[in-house]
């Protein structure tokens, strides 16, 4: 076996004791029998070997070259100045031509970083690779709870920007070097250091830092890039001097010299602090362990040299060494600190039972010794350290000499395993339905995208410091913060990417440059196992090795050789298995409902969702039983926090603009910009009877789509849109529904991209956006259908959307069914349904109260991860569905039990994520005027017409929080400016009486309205605050006038299912925009309190007094001329107007 000269890994390398041949004890002392080390003497062993090799033609001799990455001509890497002159000892020996030609020499290269070996001019074929994934019982047992820790895990830590970021700049030390420098260098440095106390804590350098956040690896074959600006002090030379001078003044400062604190940076303040009082935090006074990164040997010897002076000088000698770990000699360690080693208890053996004569040998053996090791050479290869280890300052390390090996090198010294339990990889922030108010908060500040929830390890050498993490997704960042308790219950409740295979965006990029024989073969792979990744690497002791390369590990310090681990066969095998367990299984029961039965079921018209948690609460009959509790009334300034949970991303979910890879880049990109031009306008114009005018919409249709529409035989006029019949089944695999996805201000942000989660069948998907935004999503979104909204309803909210959703498609269906019927199609087969779907669906669930193979959420309910095709392709076949009115499924929540589950359908709410029957749902119709609570006002009265809404319990959505764009409020602000600096506007302001100099104010009346009712419910109905057993009555409408406040929600159609209300005293009576079926006898089957009170709404002031004529109030309501009001709107904005009254 040929190793590199480092004498450290020539102890620890652990090929003898794997093999049998000697005991664990004597075998470095044996080691020059088997292990040789490239260094000056290696042409004469070599050549001793070959003759063996010769002489014994029937014997097969192995060769192991272990990291046959370095030491190749080709591998030129730019610290080669500092110190380390020769390369190509590899070529010269290993590779040379009469190893080549002896046929009975097997020659194996073993490396974790192959990019070097898998270029194209490589001799080694894709076939000649061996991957090495296989773990014996022993091993299994030993990594069964720890996860490795290695470059992928650290790149993607460079998003979680926590309150104390693992990685963070030292912008002063740059300062420092450039005004040294007196010139921006093109290769400049700066400081990144991890503050997680149970992970080793980098500092590495800008470029590094960009390719890691980015997931692109460095090209492996780069120019040295040599400093030419000054040619009378080299860089790394003032650097290093400025380096030990910051950690000289920060020894004295924390010592004896306070006031030179201002000398240091605060990280190197933190890194020697936390250095000196580790030792006195535990009763066996362990300490961590600092690596400085010095490549050049002489600047590392000046280093070693002048902070002994310093740390002598200050009587720190007997508190932490300082160690210079040259490749090319042993480790020297002082004779107390050596005696300290043999009596700590390490790794759960005694040293103080070893021989006399033992010394520390190898980098481990220094675990829990307070030092710093001024690691030197030309790159770190391989060697293994103690858990201990917490710091890695590679602020000397040139990043303009770094390839993707050496990179992953030098970042590798960090590498190292942790517990399973503990950390999670990338995740997103989704809507926590169902969780309980104490077990997460979620800051002000939340702004987007991913949140990861850290939970740091437990150490003997830190506290745990109770910070949670997040992850930043192309500049938008969100942050959570969450108490242990919280992190605890947690963590039990997901599963770990140890144990799951996900899609993680930066792997493909990560990958690419690997070179071609990689990429071929990856590219070779089924494409979803190509998109997937795991984090579960091999490991051969609990403690587990640190230099740990990212995607490989070396299995190096004891155990055996180093492993080459290019991810291929471990992500498709890995992959396999995983699309094997997240094969849609149905849990016991029925998988669909049967018709007879579900109808029989009586409606839950309580809406159980969190988010509605602040609206007021339908009244039902076991409500009147329930006593509130005040509710502590928010400030109205300060927006609703998001209850947020994190969870890891897998290959179903749905994806926004930011996420690319091969797989779906033909659904998403185009390939220039000539081809947006393909995409064509068509107007479709239809008569709406709710609006009694007739209405034109915009298709943009790009050319790859047009076969999902009719046009007219000269292929410029849009006639319908096609669908398929109820018994198609030609293709089983399709999903029939068309699906809309309404979206505003969500360009960039929103969940468009269904590639993944549709498992790349062609569907027809369909986003409706606004006139104003048409530009944006056309340019984010450009092989997409848009359904372009009439410019009328720019300000509208998405109430307009679903309304006029409804309105298309049901007269679409109207279409198909004539145009099908002329070829013999009877009109009741034509599919019914459409998707309607929120633009933050991210990702789809079955759940199973039997045990299965994937994580459980609770003991009994299994979770496993689906695509959105499965679960519309599984409610598509209910039997007899064109008799239900609506068809959903659960919001996922951490409280899901067996309990829950027990029943597999509800007749219930459903929302964000709909199967609707435009058919059954004709005569009932979104109100298109609503900015708040459409889908529950819409529930109510589809309940109330008679028809089936149901809820399939054994699949839930997970929604992101996005908290960009969406139904954002309206900034309201006055209409005519008079200051820039004015008092916020309060809710009760959003009202005033008519005719008055009130301040008027930008923003649509129905939005004022709403959100006037949500805070005006102590003055509208003060009888009704906490009194659920005489709840508001509202008639046709659902409203939300504030969680204090029970609505009972009665429909006015004849035959229509109403609550039953026999007995009830009402507190209030709420009438909004009332038709005709709203009679003045319908008013008087219901009996109210004494002193309830009225509110009566309606367009303009001349409706509302009818209105007050035509339902005969005054005959029991009081009124008075100033309880009359409009919304603060100019008469050109069209205010709505409501007039309050007391019953008498």
């Amino acid at each position: 076996m040929y190793v590199k000269k480092i004498n450290s890994f020539f102890f620890s390398a652990g090929v003898l004791v794997d093999l049998g041949l000697e005991e664990n004890g004597t075998a470095y002392q044996r080691a020059e029998k088997y292990v040789v080390r490239l260094d000056n003497e290696i042409q004469t062993k070599f050549e001793v070997f070959m003759r063996r090799v010769k002489q014994n033609p029937y014997t097969l001799f192995v060769l192991v070259h272990d990291n046959s990455h370095v030491e190749l001509t080709s591998v030129i890497s730019g610290s080669l100045s500092h110190g380390e002159p020769s390369h190509g000892l590899a070529d010269r020996v290993i590779n040379c031509r009469e190893v080549l030609e002896a046929f009975n020499l097997l020659v194996l290269q073993v490396t974790s970083c192959p990019y070097t070996l898998q270029t194209q001019q490589s001799r080694i074929s894709a076939s000649n690779e061996v991957h090495w994934i296989q773990l014996d019982s022993t091993e299994a047992m030993s990594c069964e709870e720890k996860l490795y820790f290695g470059l992928n895990e650290y790149s993607k830590s460079l998003q979680w920007g926590v309150t104390s970021p693992l990685l963070r700049c030292d912008e002063t030390f740059e300062k420092m070097v450039n005004t040294l420098l007196e010139s921006d260098v093109g290769s400049k440095v700066t400081v990144e250091l991890i503050t997680n106390p149970f992970l080793p804590h980098l500092i590495c350098t800008p470029t590094a830092q960009t390719w890691l956040s980015q997931r692109v690896p460095p090209p492996e074959c780069q120019p040295p890039v040599f400093c030419r600006r000054y040619p009378r002090l080299h860089s790394m030379v003032v650097r290093c001097y400025l380096l030990i001078q910051q950690y000289s003044e920060a020894l004295m400062a924390l010592t004896t010299m306070a006031s030179l604190r201002d000398h240091s940076t605060p990280e190197t303040l933190s890194i020697l602090d936390d250095l000196l009082s580790s030792p006195a935090k535990t009763k066996s006074g362990r300490g961590h362990m600092l690596i400085l990164r010095v490549p050049s040997v002489q600047l590392a010897m000046l280093a070693k040299e002048r902070l002994q002076e310093v740390r002598d000088k200050l009587g720190l000698q007997y508190r932490f060494e300082i160690i210079l770990g040259n490749p090319a000699s042993e480790l020297s360690v002082a004779t107390h600190f050596v005696a300290r080693l043999k009596v700590c208890t390490i790794g759960g053996t005694w040293r103080g039972n070893e021989a006399e004569e033992w010394t520390p040998r190898t980098y481990q053996d220094l675990e829990g010794l307070p030092c710093i090791v001024i690691l030197t050479g030309k790159d770190p290869l391989g060697e293994s350290f103690p858990r201990s280890l917490k710091y890695c300052d590679l602020r000397l390390i040139d990043s303009s000499y770094l390839t993707r090996t050496a990179l992953e090198q030098e970042v590798g010294l960090a590498c190292c395993y942790v517990s399973k339990e503990v950390i999670r990889g990338p995740t997103v922030a989704l809507d926590l339905s169902g969780k309980e108010q104490e077990r997460a908060a979620v800051s002000e500040n939340d702004a987007e995208e991913l949140l990861i929830d850290l939970e740091r390890p437990q150490s003997n050498s830190s506290a745990v410091t109770g910070t949670s993490g997040s992850i930043m997704e192309n500049g938008v960042s969100s942050s959570s913060t969450a108490d242990k308790s919280q992190k605890q219950s947690l963590t039990s409740s997901f599963q770990s990417p140890a144990n799951s295979v996900g899609l993680d965006e930066g792997v493909s990029a990560g990958l690419a440059g690997a070179g071609e024989a990689l990429k071929q073969e990856w590219e070779s792979l089924d494409p979803q196992m190509a998109s997937s990744t795991t984090s579960k690497p091999p490991s051969s002791s609990s403690s587990g090795p640190r230099a740990l390369p990212w995607p490989g590990q070396l299995v190096s310090g004891g155990r055996g050789l180093p492993a080459a681990l290019p991810p291929i066969v471990i992500l498709s095998k890995a992959a396999y298995y995983h699309s094997q367990s997240s094969e849609v299984s149905q849990s016991e029961g029925e998988p669909w409902p049967d018709i007879e039965s579900f109808s029989k079921m009586p409606f839950d018209v309580s809406v159980h969702d969190p988010k509605y948690s602040l609206m007021s609460l339908v009244y039902t009959e076991k409500l009147a039983g329930v006593k509130q509790e005040a509710i502590k009334e928010s400030r109205v300034e300060e927006p609703q926090k998001r209850e947020t949970v994190s969870m890891m991303l897998t290959k179903y979910a749905a994806y926004n603009t930011f996420h690319h890879c091969e797989q779906c880049h033909q659904y998403m990109d185009f390939t220039s910009a000539s081809q947006m031009s393909d995409s064509t306008l068509h107007a479709f114009t239809f008569s709406s009877s709710v609006l009694g005018e007739e209405v034109q919409l915009y298709f943009i249709i790009p050319k790859s789509k047009e076969s999902h529409f009719v046009f007219s035989k000269q292929g410029k006029h849009l006639e319908s849109m096609r669908l398929p019949l109820v018994s198609d089944k030609q293709n089983l695999n399709a999903v029939k529904s068309p699906i809309f996805t309404p979206s505003s201000g969500r360009h960039e942000h929103g969940l468009l991209n269904l590639f993944h989660a549709m498992e790349g069948i062609s569907h027809l998907h369909l986003l409706v956006v606004k006139e104003y935004e048409m530009p944006l999503y056309r340019k984010y979104w450009p092989n997409h259908i848009m359904l372009v909204l009439p410019g009328m309803f720019n300000n509208a909210g998405v109430g307009a959307a679903r309304f006029l959703i409804k309105e298309l498609s049901y007269h679409n269906l109207e279409l198909e069914r004539n145009r099908l019927e002329e070829l013999g199609v009877k009109r009741q087969c034509v599919w019914p349904f459409i998707v309607v779907m929120d633009d933050s669906c991210v990702l789809w669930h079955i759940h199973s109260v039997q045990e299965q193979t994937s994580q459980p959420m609770e003991t009994g309910v299994s979770s496993k991860n689906v695509s959105l095709r499965s679960v519309l392709q599984h409610i598509e076949a209910t039997p007899k569905i064109v008799h239900y009115a609506i068809l959903g499924i659960q919001k996922w929540s951490s409280r899901l039990t067996s309990q829950s589950l027990k029943a597999p359908f509800s007749r219930c709410h459903v929302h964000d994520f709909i199967l609707l029957n435009i058919d059954l749902t004709q005569n009932v119709q979104y109100d298109f005027n609503r900015y708040f609570c459409e889908d529950v006002d819409f529930n109510l009265r589809t309940n109330s017409s008679g028809l089936l809404i149901c809820r399939f319990n054994n699949f839930s959505l997970m929604k992101k929080h996005v908290q960009v764009g969406g139904q954002r409020d309206f900034i309201i602000k006055p209409k005519i400016m008079v200051s820039e600096s004015l008092a916020p506007i309060l809710p009760l302001q959003y009202v005033c009486a008519p005719d008055s100099e009130h301040t008027l104010l930008a923003a649509p009346a129905q939005f004022l309205l709403e959100k006037f009712l949500q805070h005006a419910s102590y003055k509208l109905f003060p009888k009704a605050i906490h009194n659920f057993k005489s709840p508001v009555l509202a008639i046709d409408c659902y409203l939300n006038i504030g969680p204090e406040v029970a609505i009972c929600y009665v429909s006015s159609r004849p035959h229509s299912s109403n609550v039953n209300c026999e007995g009830v005293c009402f507190s209030g009576l709420l009438l909004y925009l009332c038709d005709s079926f709203v009679g003045a006898d319908l008013l008087k089957k219901f009996k109210f309190l004494k002193g309830a009170t009225l509110c009566v709404i309606c367009q303009d002031r001349s409706s509302l007094r009818q209105t007050i004529v035509r339902l005969e109030l005054e005959d029991e309501w009081q009124f008075r001329l100033r309880d009359e009001f409009q919304t603060a709107n100019s008469s050109d904005d069209k205010p709505l107007y409501f007039l309050t009254g007391r019953h008498v």
